[in-house]
This record gives C-alpha cells, sequence and structure tokens, in this order.
C-alpha cells in the first residue's frame, strides 16, 4: 500500500521528514477510502422506496436532534400542515435531515438558533427540477453566513472549510446525493452575518400514507449498557456516540485500537458490546476484535464497514460470525442491531449460568 511504498522512500531521510511523509501517506490512503465509499454509495440500487410524511420525520427526529446540537443552540420547528408526503428510499430523509443539523451547529461556534422548516412550493420547472409541487425541507442556522465565492463549492466531495480532522466534506455531498437520487435537489440561500438555509426539495405525492418499515416496529429500542465505539474519523464518532447516548447507552470512545485496547482494559464499567470501524490505519477492526474477546470471549461485537461493491472488502452481513452494517448507518438501524446482539448476549450469559 502507499504506506509500504513511503517506507521504502523513507530509508536515509531525516525523522521530521519521515514524520511528515508519513502523515502524507495517511492522508492520501484517507481520501482513497472515502473515493471507495462514494463509488460504492452511487452504485446501491434504489430499493425500499417509501411512502413518508415528511412533518412526522421531523417531529419523530427533534428529541435526537436536540441531543446532538447542545445546550448553547437553540432547535425548533415550523411546519406546514400542508407538506405532506415524499417518495424515498429507506431512511435516507433522516441522514439528509441529521446531515444539515449538524452542519448548522458546526456553524454556530458559541451558540445560536437553527430552525428546520416545512413548507410546499409550486415550481415552473429549471435546469435543475421539472415542473410540479415540492416539499421543502430547509435547515436554516444564525450563524455567520458563507461567503459568495465558496457558496458553489459546498456541495463538491471533501470540500469542507472545518478544522483538520473535524470534517470530511462529505456531509452536504451526500444530502444533494440522496436529493437528487429522490428526484429533488438541494438549494443554498446565504449571507455574511445573515446564517445560511439549505432546503432540499422533494418531489409531492398524493394519496394516503403507507407505514413506513420504522412505523412497523415501533420505536428504536432503548438500553444502559456500555458500548465501546471505535472509529479513526472523529465526525463519525462524534454522531454514532451521539446517537446511542440519546438512547440511554454509556458510551466509551476510541479514535484507534490502542485506545480502544487501553479503554477496556480499565478498571472502570465493564464493555458490554464493541462498535468497531472495519478499516483503521494501523491494527484493523478485525484484529482489535481478536485480541478483546481473548479477554472477554462472550463480548458481542457489531463491524462497520465504508466498503460496499468495490470488491476491497466483504459485503455488509456477517464476518467472523459477527453483524457487519454498511456506512452510512442510520440511527434506526444501528440501535435496533445493537439491541439485537445484546440481548442475544445476555441470554447466553443466563442460559451458561
Amino acid at each position: 500500500g502507499l504506506q509500504a511504498n513511503a517506507y521504502v522512500l523513507m530509508q536515509g531521510v531525516s525523522l521530521e521528514m519521515q514524520e511528515r511523509v508519513q502523515e502524507i501517506g495517511s492522508a492520501v490512503e484517507r481520501g482513497v477510502a472515502l473515493t471507495r465509499q462514494l463509488i460504492g454509495y452511487s452504485r446501491q440500487e434504489r430499493s425500499h422506496r417509501t411512502r413518508l410524511a415528511v412533518n412526522e420525520l421531523v417531529g419523530q427526529a427533534l428529541r435526537l436532534l436536540e441531543h446532538m446540537v447542545g445546550s448553547d443552540v437553540r432547535l425548533r420547528s415550523e411546519l406546514d400542515p400542508a407538506a405532506g408526503h415524499v417518495i424515498v428510499e429507506g431512511n435516507l430523509i433522516e441522514q439528509v435531515l441529521m446531515n444539515l443539523v449538524i452542519n448548522a451547529r458546526d456553524a454556530l461556534p458559541q451558540g445560536g438558533d437553527v430552525v428546520i422548516r416545512t413548507d410546499v412550493l409550486s415550481l415552473a420547472g429549471d435546469d435543475s427540477l421539472p415542473a410540479g409541487r415540492y416539499v421543502r425541507l430547509s435547515v436554516t442556522d444564525t450563524g455567520s453566513g458563507i461567503p459568495s465565492e465558496l457558496q458553489a463549492k459546498v456541495f463538491e466531495p471533501f470540500f469542507t472549510t472545518k478544522a483538520p480532522g473535524l470534517g470530511t466534506g462529505l456531509g452536504l455531498f451526500t444530502v444533494r446525493t440522496i436529493a437528487r437520487r429522490s428526484g429533488g435537489d438541494v438549494r443554498l440561500v446565504s449571507s455574511l452575518e445573515h446564517g445560511s438555509t439549505f432546503s432540499v426539495l422533494l418531489p409531492q405525492v398524493d394519496g394516503e400514507l403507507r407505514a413506513s418499515r420504522s412505523d412497523e416496529r415501533g420505536p428504536a429500542p432503548r438500553g444502559s449498557e456500555t458500548i465501546l465505539v471505535v472509529d479513526d474519523d472523529p465526525s463519525v464518532l462524534r454522531g454514532i456516540s451521539l446517537v446511542l447516548r440519546s438512547h440511554g447507552y454509556q458510551v466509551l470512545e476510541a479514535r484507534s485500537s490502542d485506545q480502544a485496547r487501553a479503554l477496556a482494559s480499565r478498571n472502570g464499567p465493564r464493555v458490554d458490546l464493541l462498535l468497531s470501524d472495519l478499516s483503521m490505519p494501523g491494527c484493523s477492526g478485525r484484529e482489535l476484535a481478536l485480541n478483546l474477546l481473548q479477554q472477554l470471549p462472550d463480548l458481542p461485537v457489531v463491524f462497520m464497514t465504508g466498503f460496499c461493491e468495490t470488491g476491497e472488502g466483504p459485503a455488509p452481513g456477517r464476518l467472523d460470525g459477527h453483524v457487519l452494517l454498511q456506512k452510512p448507518v442510520y440511527p434506526d438501524t444501528l440501535v435496533r442491531h445493537l439491541r439485537l446482539e445484546l440481548d442475544a448476549a445476555s441470554k447466553g450469559r443466563c442460559l451458561v449460568g
């Protein structure tokens, strides 16, 4: 790989230069991995298309989103009763809403307001959208706004104005991809010192609401166990931790296998489940799991992977007998899988005991 080639080049080079080369190699490998993730995402078939009531989805998501934005950001909603329904794939609109609210929160380092709105637009048609009625899902923040010269770039993959390590530049790109796959698009209105509004436009559909899969299964299950979450991407690590804490779980966060092993070996709370990214620099998630299972033989393990249909890694499903989830992992899917694994492990311990 790139790191191996870098090692050859570093022979006879100063220690400072070696460290710089290693940093460059890591950054390039990270970019390659993210590109593979995007390729896999773009190849996913349009499946599980579901009719959703947009206002109901926003209402259900508000509690989780309030936990995500923190106490210094005031989150509220203004929902138009006429917004009605849209047809989307699975829980992708939840992902859109999460990404937009996280983006708005990050634009408010000193706190402020975030407003989620829905309404209906009748468009005559333009270069990006045909004529018709659209549900507009908007997220507005009271931040400093986005300079005009950057507004055309915010939806580009890997473009970010955040500090290194705080963002991948894929959040808004993902929002636009999901919107366009659902027959819509995204619009941005922003001015300096007056905040920003990101609006997702989706074709409105008529007819009665057909229960979505998440509605049929009931509310997402909660728990109180301690989960060790391992991911070298800080934004992913933070997002998953917020989701789990909002569902009652205790969370230990680690950005590497070494940190994870250190947390698991401490005399603190027992680790009840390992949730780890499969591909990480150095020791992989698979190797980490094998190591921890030597100490905790009955430890439930759930893997996550960003690879999909690229031939570079295992397909989502099971790996070594453990659950393997495809990124992006949506909150409802994640907590249901974790609950199943925790319950199965608890039942197994009771049977043995």
